[in-house]
């Protein structure tokens, strides 16, 4: 994986990911996890009764942080989904430096040609980046990563998750079956905790919460055993730093006999799964996380160790509906402020579209990418 700076939000997983109006007291099964798409007298859905084929192919511009396979994952989505919508779509990269990505989005602008944005960056240079969007007058639509006033107020339309429900979610997954794999039998005092963060995002703190809080409210006498740990500190998101990270808390802590680990990030959570192989205790372990980029191939190898499930969000989850929205606003028949306004959380004042997700295992996962490629006709 590719280093990113210390303040630079690299969201090379999923996940992804947004992101927004965070529950805190919804869990996986809340019925708001899911988006709705069946919406016939609204806009921006893909009930809208269009005919995308119509006009002319609208030329859109997938703007990223960085190169990673989420991207990579992204873009490909985003041009099948093209394919089925009538759009085409090109790729710019900001090589991981907001001076760089302000100056080849400024390009693209001034160039022309450009008919909407999909964002895919973190906020640290937000400000800039919306203004120059607003005055070249180009619908943008973010993905994973939504913008916000210092009121906590949204101001972007947004393809992404409720946070905290996310990660609550794979924690609750390991609670629920932590018994299938140790046993009835097993210690619970000897459960520990394995919380992995990237601090320098307020998203990725909300799953990280998540993930405490459900272990807590299973484990309330158990809170000596949580170790919540940033991944910041290793200067990347990367499995390199999630197996650095694991193998040294671990090694600290011999009183835990049996780990729990769930990771805001799928990256992390692959390291976790080599160090647990590595220090020879693969099946003392149990591993989540949100985010379904890595997993899925691992399971296609053939894997079958401790990592037993993720969240789930497939690509074309997020690419259909941001393409659906981008879509809308480019015909004019919706701007940022009234896109999917009936989804909208009240303090908001553009739309979180909240991507459906489901926590999957190996037995369950190609279903769910199925059922999504055949919801929105893409893949």
């Amino acid at each position: 994986m590719k280093k990113i700076s210390l303040v630079a939000l690299a969201l090379i997983v999923v996940m992804t990911l947004a992101l927004g109006a965070c529950s805190k007291d919804a869990k996986s099964d809340d019925p708001e996890m899911k988006a709705s798409t069946e919406k016939a007298d609204t806009v921006g859905y893909i009930t809208d009764d269009v005919d995308h084929f119509a006009r002319d192919a609208y030329n859109f511009v997938y703007a990223y942080y960085d190169e990673s396979p989420l991207v990579d994952a992204t873009f490909s989505s985003l041009e099948n989904t093209g394919k089925a919508y009538n759009f085409t779509v090109t790729r710019m990269s900001g090589d991981e430096s907001p001076e760089t990505y302000m100056r080849n989005l400024q390009t693209l602008i001034d160039k022309g040609g450009v008919d909407g944005f999909f964002i895919d960056t973190d906020p640290q240079f937000q400000d800039r980046l919306m203004e120059a969007l607003d005055k070249s007058g180009i619908p943008y639509m973010n993905m994973y990563t939504a913008f916000y006033s210092a009121d906590e107020e949204c101001l972007t339309p947004t393809v992404g998750l409720k946070q905290y429900d996310a990660g609550y979610a794979t924690m609750a997954w390991l609670i629920d079956n932590y018994k299938k794999f140790w046993g009835d039998d097993v210690d619970t005092s000897t459960i520990g905790l394995l919380d992995i963060d990237f601090s320098i995002s307020p998203d990725l703190k909300d799953r990280t919460a998540g993930i405490k809080d459900a272990f807590l409210k299973e484990f309330p006498q158990n809170e000596k055993n949580v170790f919540v740990v940033d991944g910041l500190t290793g200067g990347t998101v990367s499995a390199e730093v999630g197996y650095d990270l694991t193998s040294q808390t671990v090694t600290a802590n011999s009183n835990v006999k049996h780990w729990f680990v769930s990771s805001c990030l799928e990256n992390y959570a692959q390291g976790a799964t080599r160090a647990a192989e590595s220090l020879g205790r693969d099946a003392d372990f149990l591993i989540s996380d949100v985010g379904s980029t890595i997993l899925p191939s691992e399971w296609d190898s053939g894997y079958d160790g401790s990592w037993k499930s993720c969240l789930a969000i497939s690509d074309y989850a997020y690419s259909a509906p941001a393409a659906m929205g981008l879509i809308a606003m480019a015909d004019g028949r919706a701007t940022k402020d009234t896109l999917w306004q009936e989804e909208r959380a009240p303090k908001d004042k553009c739309t979180i579209w909240v991507a459906e997700s489901e926590m999957v295992t190996k037995d369950t996962y190609k279903d769910y990418f199925a059922e999504i490629n055949k919801k929105y006709g893409v893949g």
